[in-house]
């Protein structure tokens, strides 16, 4: 175990020996019949490790001899080295083995990778191609020459069996976009047309992965490509598709803002003139007529506008218009509006609006009027005795909202269980009684719905039949800024109860039908305005040559020149005399936000759609009307 050799004269006399007693028998020594004396211990030296001893031993004493130590050591060295390389050798072989064992397992793991990459190539129809750039050597797989129509055999392998195949109207943004991938600009990927055998241009999709040296250059690219013909031709057919359907949308919504106009325009002249008649001393029965003729005004201006919203809706047309107002005050005018029709009918129409919720708060307050008076309309409608409550509530929700629910309970007909969802459907109703009992197109419903899911809200119901309905839309509302509540409490404060007055403004009426024209003069000077009609849009501009105006009312359609060019004339001469824009203010029958849109270019400055109230033509005129002609008075006009 020292690793050196050992050599002892008389093993039975050496107290270092210890097997020596394995040699004695128990007793006197003189009487040892075991004839080993002389012993010799040579180590068999593997690297620096004893690998094994070598003993060798005589029957009497000897002394150390030097030459047979030699001897004896250089057997032991043989045999150390013997040792040494049999070990080796093992080492060697189990090492090959292994290594034999993870060729062959990496073999059959290669086999089965390039079985499932073929198959799944075979299965996706795509042909391979591994491109060497430096030689420009591409194999192509046998797949890749297929589906151009060759076998493969009538193919080289080379880059220009590709190149010289490409479409040439494809090819510049084909190379371009490998030679951007070679670059590292971009992934290739791209579609082009290639000839075929038959000599069809066919499409193709290829993709592919460059590999670059350690200096940036690439060196290798492979990929695939497989023929999307068919796929191509079903996208163009979808595009001339989308395009008829577009055209037809187009014309479709070209149609409805038409008919808006034509019928938008007698009907704006049918309802102010009606409602000017009011005003002139009608008796009793006079009135009843009169009264008649504006609900059922009302009644169709309410179809053309659902129908025009419908059309908004499917073709996405319909933007909303977030601002501040104030959600109690809304509410209690629909319940001034609708009002009349609920007594009408002896029910009763109430408000639940606790003053511990918030009542100014930012949202499309047009759009939620629009929702909360179909509801309410609807619980008039089919109710016939008992009360109507509007509810609010709401709750603390995040970014300093509030999570709102506004109820519409009546005490009605009910809808049965079954007809629930059905009555959210375009066109339909809880039954085909209902619409001839109670009228309506079925459009009221799926109009709500479709507004309150873009503010992001819901509309529900809850009812069965014989026992009433609970109506409810659901949405979130930011608060209004402190600013705006400071200053709608002091404009509350300030004008309630009084009557605009303008003090002699001077305004140009361009409008073309007699009828509308009568009645906005008459209702203008109401106000103290002094007008000055005219009946095109050439004669606008004349009459602004002529004089200055404070404020000028353009219909757009109108024969000889329309509102729309009257307006770009206005403004040239405005800058040619370099004099203040005077405002315009559009007033037509077109109704769409595109219509509104385009009199904004036109340089238009705002827009007000016939048939409109006396309320919304003084909310124009307190906006553009010089705040120095304005004046209120608690003396009462005629509503």
């Amino acid at each position: 175990s020292r690793k050196n050799v050992v050599w002892i004269k008389d093993v039975q006399k050496s107290k270092n020996f210890p097997r020596a007693k394995t040699f004695l028998k128990t007793g006197n020594e003189k009487t040892a019949d075991i004839k080993v004396h002389a012993g010799i211990a040579i180590p068999v030296m593997v690297g620096n490790e004893v690998s094994a001893i070598l003993e060798f031993y005589s029957d009497h004493p000897i002394n150390k001899n030097h030459e047979l130590l030699n001897y004896m050591l250089h057997i032991g060295g043989q045999l150390g080295r013997v040792t040494e390389r049999k070990i080796a050798e093992d080492k060697l072989k189990l090492a090959y083995e292994a290594l034999e064992d993870k060729v062959i397992k990496r073999t059959n793991e290669l086999a089965s990778s390039k079985e499932r990459l073929e198959l799944c190539w075979k299965g996706a129809g795509d042909g391979m191609w591994d491109w060497d750039i430096t030689t420009n050597k591409v194999i192509l797989s046998d797949r890749w020459k297929e589906i151009i129509g060759y076998k493969p055999h009538e193919l080289k392998n080379h880059f220009n069996e590709w190149d010289s195949r490409l479409h040439p109207e494809d090819r510049e943004k084909t190379l371009r976009s490998l030679n951007n991938h070679l670059k590292k600009k971009g992934d290739y990927e791209v579609e082009f047309r290639m000839k075929t055998k038959s000599g069809q241009w066919r499409w193709h999709y290829s993709r592919g992965q460059a590999l670059w040296d350690e200096n940036g250059v690439p060196f290798r690219m492979a990929g695939s490509q497989k023929d999307i013909h068919e796929r191509k031709l079903e996208q163009k057919e979808l595009e001339e598709s989308k395009k008829l359907a577009e055209s037809a949308n187009k014309a479709k919504s070209e149609f409805l803002a038409n008919m808006s106009h034509e019928i938008r325009t007698p009907m704006n002249g049918i309802m102010g003139m009606a409602n000017l008649l009011i005003d002139s001393g009608l008796n009793e029965k006079q009135k009843e007529y009169v009264n008649l003729i504006l609900n059922s005004s009302d009644n169709m201006m309410h179809i053309i506008n659902d129908i025009l919203d419908l059309s908004k809706i499917e073709a996405g047309k319909i933007e909303l218009e977030d601002s501040e107002f104030d959600l109690k005050k809304l509410s209690k005018g629909i319940i001034n509006l609708l009002g009349v029709s609920a007594k009408e009918k002896g029910l009763k129409l109430e408000l639940s609006y606790d003053n511990s919720l918030p009542k100014f708060v930012i949202g499309d307050h047009a759009r939620i009027r629009q929702i909360l008076v179909n509801l309410v309309n609807n619980a008039i409608k089919f109710t016939e005795d008992g009360t109507i409550i509007i509810n609010f509530d709401a709750k603390q929700a995040e970014n300093n909202e509030f999570l709102f629910k506004i109820s519409v309970t009546d005490q009605g007909i009910g809808i049965p269980q079954d007809k629930l969802e059905k009555i959210f459907h375009k066109f339909d109703q809880a039954d085909i009684s209902t619409t001839r009992r109670f009228g309506g197109t079925g459009l009221g419903l799926p109009i709500c719905k479709e507004l309150a899911l873009l503010m992001k809200g819901s509309v529900g119901v809850e009812s069965s039949e014989g026992s009433g309905s609970t109506f409810w839309l659901s949405l979130n509302l930011k608060l209004a800024s402190q600013n705006f509540i400071n200053k709608s409490h002091k404009k509350s404060k300030e004008k309630e109860h009084q009557i605009l007055s303008l003090n002699k403004t001077h305004i140009l009426l361009v409008e073309d039908n007699p009828v509308n024209q009568k009645f906005m003069i008459h209702l203008l000077k109401k106000y103290g305005c002094l007008v000055t009609p005219a009946s095109d849009g050439k004669e606008g501009v004349n009459q602004y040559r002529k004089q200055k105006f404070d404020l000028i009312l353009m219909d757009c359609q109108m024969p000889v020149m329309d509102g729309f060019e009257a307006s770009k004339a206005i403004r040239k001469l405005e800058i040619n005399k370099e004099i203040d824009p005077t405002p315009i203010i559009a007033v037509t029958a077109n109704a769409l936000k595109s219509d509104r849109d385009k009199c904004l270019k036109s340089h238009m400055n705002d827009y007000i759609s016939k048939p409109f109230t006396r309320e919304s033509l003084e909310k124009v005129l307190i906006k553009w009307v010089p705040e120095i002609k304005q004046t209120y008075s608690n003396l009462e006009l005629l509503s």
